[in-house]
C-alpha cells in the first residue's frame, strides 16, 4: 500500500471509516465478539481508519460501531434504517453520513460489485480498490 497516497488523504481532512457485511455470524461461523475483535484488529493495523460500522444478519437489521475506545448499537440509533444496513444496501453508509456535512467530498472505496451499488444507493461516489491501493502515479511498470 502507498502509505504516501493514504497520507496525504488523512492531511487533506478525509476521515476513512470501514462499511462492512459480516454474513459469517448470521451464518454461524463466528460469534458477534469475535466479528467485534475482528474490527478493533483492523483498527489497530490501519491506524487511518476512525470508525469501522459492520451488518452481522443477513436481513439488514442489525449495524454496530466500532471505535477503538467505544461500541455503538446502530440499529439502535438510527432506526430510520432498519432492514438496509446489509450491502448492497445502504444503510450503513447512509448512517456514517448523519455524523457529516459535505456529502458531495464522500466516496466509497470497495472491492466488490455491492461496494459499488451500496455506493450507487446511497447518492455517493465510488473507487475501486485497486486504484485507491495503487494510484497510477505509484505504479511500477
Amino acid at each position: 500500500m502507498s502509505k504516501n497516497y493514504h497520507t496525504k488523504s488523512r492531511r487533506a481532512g478525509w476521515i476513512m471509516i470501514g462499511i462492512t457485511n459480516q454474513g459469517g455470524v448470521a451464518a454461524g461461523h463466528k460469534s458477534l465478539k469475535s466479528a467485534i475483535e475482528e474490527q478493533r484488529k483492523t483498527l489497530e493495523i490501519f491506524p487511518l481508519l476512525s470508525y469501522i460500522y459492520f451488518c452481522p444478519d443477513f436481513e439488514g437489521n442489525l449495524c454496530y460501531g466500532v471505535s477503538r475506545e467505544n461500541i455503538n448499537l446502530i440499529h439502535e440509533i438510527r432506526k430510520e434504517f432498519l432492514g438496509q444496513f446489509r450491502k448492497p444496501n445502504c444503510g450503513m453508509i447512509s448512517a456514517s453520513l448523519k455524523n457529516f456535512k459535505n456529502l458531495s467530498k464522500a466516496l466509497m472505496v470497495g472491492d466488490r460489485l455491492e461496494d459499488e451499488e451500496a455506493a450507487k444507493n446511497a447518492g455517493i461516489h465510488f473507487l475501486s480498490a485497486d486504484i485507491w491501493r495503487f494510484p497510477p502515479n505509484d505504479r511500477e511498470f
